[in-house]
């Protein structure tokens, strides 16, 4: 990590270079090319494939479209020949048109660091350029070294040939753009999120694909563990991927996924690739095949622009075009961002004289002629008109935009959010040995032990984001963040966590900043805010700034919602016309992570209740995956057959409504039940009735989560920033829910009977003081306090961690497992 510190470099001479070769065009060969005018479809820095004048938003619901079928290979040919015309101008679109003239400066600079007055501790030392470096020993040892930078030279060879390598980009014949307009009107924030659009694939069924696993010594049926894995073709990397369906040749998925599309996928040209897959435990994943489709026709087709395209595509091989066996059931579809809204343009406050889209645009082209009146010549002001008017036209509607709260018909849309820094971070003093600052000293720290902070951002409640650490420093800038699809803004929350990277111990908590969109947002789209860090061991405040933009997508609002959740059974389940045969059995319910029971009651009719009707919870991960199974039981020890079952897949289900829904229930066989809760199919076999079930799918982890935290280092670190949320901070009783732990009144197999007795009363002897710590022992270590104010005890829990994350990890190394992105990190 390299460090300025408060020392400024020393500027000692500006040259104006002449403008050579800015403004002219680079070849495909990548040599200079005379200055001819040519078309090119983005007008505006950071836009592609800008239709003129079109207002429309196409068709704004995720459903289904057939059409004909000489329109199908219209637009096959259509995309054939754009993709052809596209390879060839890849090039010069990659010098998009910028706003303003190019200015060429040749810069010298020097530094030199400061004398020091007084003090020779590490907090004085940060105040000079620095360096701090890592070195990694055999078995994982960390050896970090600290080099102060006194001036440029005289520093080791190892050092030197570093700053070499990075200083060699900024010397000529390589440049470094920047833009002027920008830094002199003081704005590091965005106003518009760099991606244009999203991608929604949905993956349906696959059929006839090649068997991943041969049969028992070549003698049998084959068989494969498939799943699908999302991703850009040129990219490789996969962005996201199905479940994966064990040991069944005709699988049905029906997940959808969101993909951004930014300005790297339209100046690469990139297509779409989704991606069959044999999942091996042990060996690496087979390759079953692969379909393709461009981004340039996704994003310009009829068929797919603004709607979900049907499709069925035959396998290829993946780097050539030969046929491999099968075909897959998909569905596809681009939604841009919106355009500006009549009732945006009426909220804005920016330019009150404007009252509709037509004022707007007249105002823009009255000022982009009057900008251009001077410099009229020929032919070649219409182009340049034409393209200031469309770059005057976009700032302006993002000044509009960004000034008026985000719309609620469109709740789908894109957050950009960034860290920008942190200021003023310190220790809070627990102990009476640590010293304060010397007198004058100028330093945020509150002793001379300085933090190593790195942020984390939590996306309801899933981490999502890292940045890296900035080692030993006290105000350190970031200036990172990432870009997301958010399904609904008004119930959205962020987290941001900042934590302090210490050797051998958990990475503890600095502070924490809770930030709920539906409230942060509810005056404009984009905002740039100080906020304190709260909660942790230790102070500051973070600079973060955040914009949202919808886009043309309204979806149903089953598949707005949270990916964690606990689903509660609210009321007894009943029946009209169960088969007599299952009377009186009792129902154990079950998702991916947690089990329930239900027993059948007497009364009216056939019903079932929780044990001394006490509400059922069912915890739920990856709830767009996940099922709820119903099996009749009818042995409550020893080797217990199921004769019956239900499924029911959550993806059906909105957050926080009350809903009843039918269950049918089909008969058990060696096969069905295993096919039933890994496809969604509707057809599982003889029907022996149906069940009428009241429930609640409510958003957010619970106490029924908890025991996946020792498995998860993520999930762990996610109750522990939640706990710090709801101990720490002053927020709504509507979002203190999706904060807190799962009612007391449960059943499921996984909690007992027994209530903790309150002995949060201060008072009593020994014993019960004793209780009360162990009550409150996890917010106290989360601040060093109690038994984790030593160094020792510290150093002891992070061993343990991570030998239950060694365990953990190998067992799952002997899993199933599809190609799921890591966490997004700057590097």
């Amino acid at each position: 990590d390299l460090g300025q510190g408060s020392e400024a470099i020393r500027i000692l001479g500006i040259r104006w270079l002449p403008n050579g070769a800015a403004s002219l065009n680079v070849g495909k060969d990548g040599k200079i090319q005379a200055d001819t005018k040519q078309d090119n479809d983005r007008k505006v820095a950071g836009e592609g494939h800008i239709d003129e004048g079109d207002e429309s938003t196409g068709d704004d619901e995720l459903r289904d479209e057939d059409d004909p079928k000489n329109e199908d290979e219209q637009g096959a040919a259509g995309a054939e020949s754009r993709t052809e015309a596209n390879e060839d101008q890849n090039i010069e679109e990659g010098l998009e048109a910028e706003e303003g003239d190019f200015v060429n400066l040749e810069v010298g600079f020097s530094y030199r660091a400061k004398t020091k007055k007084s003090g020779n501790g590490l907090v004085t030392k940060t105040k000079n350029a620095h360096l701090f470096m890592a070195f990694y020993l055999p078995g994982g040892i960390k050896f970090p070294v600290w080099v102060e930078l006194r001036g440029m030279i005289v520093i080791s060879s190892f050092v030197q040939s570093s700053i070499d390598a990075a200083l060699a980009e900024y010397v000529a014949p390589k440049s470094l753009t920047l833009d002027l307009k920008d830094m002199m009107m003081g704005d590091d924030f965005k106003k518009d999120t760099s991606s244009r659009g999203v991608i929604v694939v949905r993956i349906k069924r696959g059929r006839d694909f090649k068997e991943g696993d041969s049969g028992m010594l070549g003698f049998g049926q084959g068989s494969s563990d498939a799943y699908v894995a999302v991703g850009w073709a040129k990219f490789g990397k996969p962005l996201w991927s199905t479940r994966v369906i064990i040991d069944d040749m005709k699988p049905v998925w029906e997940e959808t996924t969101f993909i951004l599309v930014g300005p790297e996928e339209l100046n690469a040209g990139e297509r779409l690739r989704v991606q069959l897959w044999d999942s091996d435990r042990i060996s690496a994943d087979d390759d079953l095949g692969q379909c393709e489709v461009s981004l340039d026709e996704l994003m310009t087709n009829s068929r797919s622009k603004g709607k979900m395209w049907d499709r069925t595509d035959n396998f290829q091989a993946l780097g050539n075009s030969d046929v491999m066996p099968g075909t897959l059931d998909w569905s596809v579809g681009y939604y841009a961002k919106t355009r500006i809204q009549p009732e945006q343009i009426q909220k804005q406050q920016v330019e009150p004289e404007i009252n509709d889209l037509q004022e707007l645009k007249d105002k823009v082209s009255e000022d982009a002629e009057r900008k251009l009146r001077e410099a009229a010549r020929g032919d070649e002001t219409h182009e340049e008109l034409s393209q200031q008017k469309a770059q005057d036209l976009k700032v302006r509607e993002d000044a509009m935009v960004i000034a008026t709260p985000p719309l609620r018909q469109y709740p789908t849309g894109i957050l950009a959010i960034q860290i920008h820094n942190i200021t003023g971070v310190e220790f809070e003093k627990i102990s009476k040995s640590q010293t304060t600052p010397d007198e004058g000293e100028d330093m945020e720290g509150g002793h001379d032990d300085l933090p190593s902070p790195y942020c984390t951002i939590m996306l309801n409640q899933q981490k999502i984001f890292q940045t890296r650490t900035k080692p030993k420093n006290a105000k350190p800038f970031f200036n990172a963040g990432t870009e997301r699809l958010i399904r609904d803004w008004k119930t959205t929350e962020i987290i941001i966590s900042v934590r302090d990277s210490r050797v051998h111990e958990n990475d503890p908590l600095l502070g924490i900043i809770y930030l709920p969109l539906g409230k942060v947002l509810e005056q404009r789209c984009q905002v740039v805010e100080s906020y304190p860090l709260a909660g942790g061991i230790g102070y500051g405040r973070a600079r973060v700034s955040m914009v949202f933009r919808s886009v043309e997508l309204q979806a149903p609002k089953e598949i707005l919602g949270w990916d964690y959740g606990t689903l509660q059974i609210t009321g007894p389940i009943t029946s009209d016309d169960i088969a007599a045969e299952l009377n009186g059995l009792r129902i154990k319910l079950r998702t991916s992570i947690n089990r329930g029971k239900m027993y059948h009651s007497s009364g009216d009719g056939e019903r079932w209740t929780g044990k001394h009707d006490r509400v059922v919870q069912l915890g739920v991960r990856k709830r767009y995956c996940s099922c709820l199974v119903f099996e009749f039981r009818k042995n409550s020890l020893g080797l217990d057959k199921t004769p019956a079952f239900g499924i029911l897949w959550l993806k059906e289900i909105p957050d926080e409504e009350d809903v009843a829904v039918q269950v049918p229930i089909w008969r058990a066989d060696k096969e069905n039940l295993k096919r039933g809760e890994m496809n969604v199919v509707h057809d599982l076999g003889e029907q022996l009735g149906s069940l009428r079930v009241p429930l609640k799918f409510h958003r957010g982890v619970s106490a029924v989560h908890r025991k996946l935290a020792s498995k998860s280092p993520n999930l762990h670190d996610v109750f522990e920033v939640l706990d710090t949320a709801r101990d720490n901070l002053d927020v709504p009783a509507e979002a203190a829910k999706h904060l807190g732990d799962a009612e007391s009144d449960t059943d499921s197999s996984d909690d007992g009977d027994e209530e903790p007795a309150n002995v949060n009363d201060g008072k009593g002897g020994p014993l019960k003081q004793i209780k009360n710590y162990q009550m409150h022992s996890d917010e106290l270590h989360r601040k060093h306090r109690g038994l984790m104010q030593w160094k020792g005890a510290r150093t002891a829990e992070y061993l343990k961690t991570k030998a239950e994350h060694g365990k953990n990890h190998l067992m799952d190394s002997f899993q199933h497992s599809s190609r799921e992105p890591d966490i997004e990190t700057e590097v």
